[in-house]
């Protein structure tokens, strides 16, 4: 009939900025296990491709912030489970100790003012330019912080407090956070900064609060490192992107659309199946070296994504040789093993941490 749209082909391709694109508005499907949510990476695609004004654009900086502080309640039931069964290891790199109270304060910014608390941050540090893990320094400081403005009453006060100590071990210095004005009972707080090496004391006094004093040792970044750390951060990857194709296996089209917009907006060639069976077949019909990596959805129909990678192991040549990365809800410490037994490179959750996606892909891809 004329005027109509001829139907997408099974691969779908999309190369360089997309631009403003309407979004499939059919209702995504949730998988097992943790909840997805592909709204949370709506700030960051809107931010990507705002056109205006740098007051709205702060507002949606502020809901992505706290976009992630929804997952980390989430994730917090998680990280305590596995820290009971001693599954949790530090993964650091390099953090700025600004920009992390910064987006401490977006997080908390709301519920302050509508419990009507007054919040005040004081830092002291020589350096703050550190190496740790931020994800968990995270979740020590909001659990305190979410304790604080649980248990203080309308218009008091909350205060946190950071100083920079020395330290006896050469490179590092401790960091001594006191939050005052807090409640206890915060057992994967606990947990967490024994895992890093350090220490935690309540001090509760009737008819004033109570004051929590939080001390971890972190290595110091000194310039020349920061220097050297930024210029990678910032060089590598615009070598590593140039030219490369991606094949996304993703049977939802919500979280393939923005999955797509990502990794264009990053500079990859990427092209879309919806299956695990489609994933073989492009894998076969294409040519060696024709895709660079493939992103795996696990729970697809007809073929999920651990065994579309077996098949693709099993297929001759250097195509059964090709990096291959989860991309799954799934983000219990056995679905990673699981991904590696199927003969996957590693393990993306969902719902998407661009940071994280593009320390993965640089990883994996040379």
């Amino acid at each position: 009939m004329a005027g109509r749209k001829p139907k997408p082909t099974a691969v779908k391709e999309l190369e360089g900025n997309p631009g403003k694109r309407k979004l499939n508005k059919k209702e995504p499907k949730p998988e097992k296990g943790m909840p997805e949510c592909p709204e949370w990476l709506m700030p960051e695609v809107l931010q990507a491709h705002w056109n205006g004004d740098e007051s709205s654009k702060k507002y949606l900086s502020k809901l992505e912030d706290s976009s992630r502080f929804l997952m980390f309640l989430l994730n917090n039931a998680i990280e305590l489970a596995n820290l009971e069964k001693g599954l949790v290891t530090l993964k650091e790199s390099l953090a700025n100790a600004d920009r992390f109270f910064e987006m401490m304060d977006a997080i908390i910014e709301g519920t302050m003012k509508e419990r009507n608390l007054h919040f005040s941050r004081n830092i002291h540090m020589e350096h703050l330019n550190v190496m740790c893990d931020t994800m968990k320094l995270r979740t020590i400081f909001l659990n305190v912080l979410s304790n604080s403005i649980k248990y203080t009453p309308s218009g008091g006060c909350i205060s946190l407090n950071l100083e920079e100590i020395p330290s006896d071990k050469e490179g590092y210095a401790l960091y001594k956070s006191v939050i005052s004005d807090t409640g206890i009972g915060m057992p994967v707080v606990k947990k967490l900064v024994e895992l890093m090496g350090g220490s935690i004391t309540v001090e509760s006094t009737l008819g004033k609060g109570t004051s929590v004093t939080v001390i971890l040792p972190h290595r110091i970044v000194e310039r020349d490192e920061l220097l050297k750390l930024t210029k990678l951060q910032s060089d590598i990857p615009i070598k590593m992107i140039e030219d490369k194709r991606i094949l996304l296996a993703e049977d939802n089209d919500l979280n393939a659309e923005i999955a797509m917009m990502i990794l264009s907006d990053i500079g990859f060639i990427c092209e879309h199946v919806i299956d695990g069976t489609e994933a073989v077949a492009a894998i076969e019909n294409k040519p060696e070296g024709y895709y660079d990596l493939i992103l795996m959805d696990i729970q697809m129909p007809i073929l999920d994504g651990y065994k579309a990678t077996r098949i693709i192991r099993q297929i001759e040549g250097e195509k059964s040789q090709i990096p291959i990365l989860a991309m799954t809800a799934n983000v219990m410490e056995e679905d990673k093993r699981m991904a590696l037994a199927a003969g996957m490179n590693g393990h993306i959750a969902k719902p998407i941490d661009v940071d994280r996606l593009m320390d993965v892909l640089f990883s994996v891809i040379e």
